[in-house]
């Protein structure tokens, strides 16, 4: 994930969490202030100084460890938990995950349809082209075209270059984010 991602991600995890609800003051002051939890609330909960916080919100954190990465989550609220239920084995599928699992549009990916959704679609497409017979590909393929969130998420382009039989080339369409 770059700098960028990284720190539009949490940024927008922050806006989102009402800092009452963690015992936290609204902020208050001067000018306009962004909704939800600011550095400073967010590296007080989690008991680190603001540098600490800002250094990993602005990527410039070089190996932050596993158990600062998993409490970021937590305040953050990255990984939902539903109460009294069962905690539930994580996907084995990536592409399954990606395209399938409400989490992963909801919660984890940003712009999930455009940014994540249609290249691993076209990535699923293009591997049941070259392997039709593979059956775990094609009930993957027949679960993503009955998910309504899933359905139509991309047109392929594929072509066999006659020089290199075997070979695939595929053309897939990325639209820049806007900054």
């Amino acid at each position: 994930m770059g700098r960028e991602a990284l720190r539009s991600l949490l940024r927008h995890k922050r806006s989102l969490i009402d800092p009452v609800e963690l015992g936290r003051p609204r902020r208050t002051g001067r000018g306009r202030r962004p909704a939800g939890l600011s550095q400073a609330q967010v590296a007080h909960t989690l008991y680190v100084s603001e540098r600490t916080y800002a250094q990993l919100e602005r990527g410039d954190m070089p190996s932050p460890a596993p158990e600062f990465l998993d409490a970021v989550s937590t305040v953050l609220r990255m990984f939902p938990r539903r109460e009294r239920a069962e905690p539930e084995l994580p996907e084995r599928n990536v592409m399954r995950w990606t395209l399938l699992r409400e989490e992963a549009r909801e919660h984890h990916l940003l712009d999930w349809a455009e940014r994540w959704a249609a290249p691993v679609a076209a990535q699923l497409r293009a591997a049941v082209a070259a392997h039709p017979d593979n059956p775990d590909l094609r009930r993957l393929d027949a679960e993503v075209n009955d998910a309504p969130a899933a359905r139509g998420l991309v047109a392929l382009c594929a072509a066999q270059p006659l020089g290199s039989p075997g070979a695939r080339f595929f053309h897939l369409v990325f639209r820049p984010v806007a900054g």
